[in-house]
């Protein structure tokens, strides 16, 4: 018995542990990766007109600004180029990040409704998800999107006002489709926390 007990813990920490290896394994394939759909994200065409107003130096012509896409991404890749050198790997790196964050978020929302031998398993199962690798491997934003809502719905699960704060600042200012969720998970929090 104690040996087959043994074999479960391995096997949980080889789960546990393989979300965050398949995270690093797409950062180090895809770190040259252009950006995929970059006219509908625009995610480097507005990186390139705030990092030319950070660097007065660059000259970008012609960029294009969507109404629906809110600055923080750029904002965050001009800031990041600014520091880093103007490379891709730079925006790779950030959604790296966001990668390790979602699967972080998404460990602490199973441990709160599973038995902690179930955790290791459904993380996987939840991070190893098709569409969550793709959208770490392209690089898009609908990645941080995800990750802003799964951390602001622990928050709301957790009750750290604090911790939905940051979640629905990245949330909102991201992207419109951001926005309604973040509307949704207020009306989330206020009927879980203040309604009951």
């Amino acid at each position: 018995m104690l040996y087959l007990k043994r074999n479960i813990n391995l096997i949980n920490n080889v789960l546990l542990f393989l979300p965050y290896a398949f995270c690093v394994i797409i950062f180090v394939i895809s770190f040259n990766f252009p950006y995929f759909w970059d006219g509908v994200a625009q995610v480097s065409k507005e990186g390139f007109n705030y990092y030319s107003i950070f660097n007065p130096n660059f000259h970008n012509l012609n960029v294009t600004h969507s109404p629906s896409l809110f600055p923080m991404m750029g904002l965050m890749t001009a800031a990041l180029w600014t520091v880093f050198g103007l490379k891709l790997w730079v925006t790779h790196a950030l959604i790296f990040l966001w990668g390790i964050l979602l699967i972080y978020n998404v460990r602490k929302i199973v441990q709160l409704f599973f038995q902690e031998k179930y955790v290791a398993i459904i993380t996987f199962i939840a991070f190893t998800e098709p569409t969550v690798l793709s959208q770490l491997a392209i690089g898009g934003i609908d990645i941080i999107i995800f990750t802003s809502f799964v951390i602001s719905l622990r928050a709301i699960l957790d009750g750290k006002k604090w911790l939905l704060t940051i979640g629905l600042f990245f949330l909102i200012n991201i992207y419109s489709r951001g926005l309604f969720l973040g509307l949704i998970l207020l009306i989330v929090d206020f009927y879980f926390n203040y309604y009951k």
